[in-house]
């Protein structure tokens, strides 16, 4: 199985958590049959301003072409949980006080649980 973690820095699993799908800079994708994990930049923010339109994130397109099955997240929207969940790719409420390695854990350890829809994001900072 393949997870994606949305973070703001590239420093493996210790990276921690970014508030926020979306805009996240870098996703950390791990592999849980190899153990191996790659950083994926964000392809879908605009370079000058780091954020994307507002109201049409492309959840996939953000991915930057990585393949995933699940996604751990600290904050996502409603229309961005949507896509995903239209591409196959299901969404976890992850623990934002863990690093990457933490939330894999709990996630292996069946300690996580599918995002409520209903406490998506309202709207973008």
């Amino acid at each position: 199985m393949k997870i994606c973690f949305p973070v703001k820095e590239d420093k493996g699993l210790d990276s921690v958590l970014y508030v926020h799908f979306g805009t996240a800079p870098i996703f950390i994708v791990c592999d849980t049959e190899t153990g191996e994990f790659e950083a994926v930049e964000n392809g879908h923010l605009d370079p000058a301003t780091g954020k994307h339109p507002e109201g049409q994130c492309n959840p996939v397109k953000a991915l930057n072409g990585a393949v995933v099955d699940v996604a751990v997240v600290a904050g996502i929207g409603k229309g961005a949980m949507m896509k995903l969940g239209e591409a196959g790719i299901s969404v976890y409420q992850g623990n934002s006080l863990l690093n990457v390695k933490g939330n894999l854990d709990m996630i292996k350890e069946g300690k996580l649980i599918l995002f409520d829809i209903n406490k998506t994001c309202l709207h973008h900072h």
